[in-house]
């Protein structure tokens, strides 16, 4: 018999035929490395800008992959794919299961039975008769030029109406000291987006149990200021020519990175175009 965890399908995505296996891992197996799951479990991703990239844009890399294409790793690989399932599996036990019968936090319900909406804290049933189990919580979709998104929910706190971030980590939560940048960055573009200007963003530790850590986030005006100069200038490129593209100067395009030593620039195929000559 097999022990298999969701994490060890996750730590294993990309060497599955290694080892023997029992009829039901090889169903699991098979599913996954032939492009089932990837084919029936990747969402079609909205167009606009997504606030959780908005962090990791940067003009000057669009620029210089239109000039100086190569060869790259797929940003959301089938690993990634797992992962993110695994957190938006863990978002919904804490919606449904945790804080919705608590009353903690508010937003749009569904019925699943009749389809019957409610808004608010999650109702005990449904007026049809159905019970919780058939009550979904509906996130919130954000719409605001130039981007699109969802949020986890609202919560009401001492200090008045938040947003809810629900961010799953594989981190130990001693770890985490403060909010991490780019978390803190989506939010306040979601802040700005909804009007209100606090968020309280929870850590949920996988390695330790689903213990949490939370942190109040409050809206920062140069953070939203930095992420609309962005889009202005990954607008400028997207929509160039291939004759304006040549001739383009990479410079004149915002980097994120202030050194080829940072970690994003060290994830980037186009690092030392990037940085030459500066």
């Amino acid at each position: 018999m097999t022990d298999m965890s969701f994490a060890d399908i996750v730590k294993t995505a990309g060497s599955l035929m290694r080892g023997e296996r029992d009829d039901v891992s090889s169903t699991i197996y098979d599913y996954i490395e032939s492009g089932g799951y990837d084919k029936d479990w990747s969402d079609e991703r909205v167009p606009g800008y997504h606030p959780s990239s908005m962090f990791f844009l940067c003009p000057r890399q669009e620029l210089l992959k239109k000039q100086i294409p190569k060869i790259t790793q797929p940003r959301f690989d089938l690993t990634m794919l797992l992962k993110f399932n695994h957190g938006h599996a863990l978002h919904y036990w804490f919606q449904h299961r945790l804080l919705g019968p608590t009353g903690l936090i508010i937003g749009e319900w569904a019925c699943l039975r009749c389809n019957d909406k409610t808004s608010g804290t999650m109702p005990s049933k449904c007026p049809c008769g159905a019970g919780r189990d058939c009550i979904s919580f509906v996130e919130r979709k954000i719409y605001r030029e130039p981007f699109v998104g969802h949020i986890d929910g609202e919560i009401i706190l001492s200090s008045g109406r938040a947003l809810l971030e629900l961010k799953s980590t594989n981190y130990y939560l001693n770890k985490i000291v403060e909010p991490l940048d780019y978390n803190v960055y989506q939010a306040n573009i979601y802040m700005w987006a909804t009007g209100i200007h606090q968020t309280l963003m929870v850590y949920i530790s996988k390695p330790q149990s689903l213990r949490m850590k939370m942190f109040l986030v409050k809206f920062d005006q140069g953070m939203l200021d930095d992420a609309l100069e962005k889009v202005e200038h990954s607008k400028v490129i997207r929509a160039m020519s291939d004759k304006e593209m040549r001739k383009a100067n990479p410079a004149d395009s915002i980097g994120i990175c202030a050194s080829m030593g940072c970690f994003t620039a060290s994830k980037c195929a186009w690092v030392n175009e990037c940085f030459r000559g500066r």
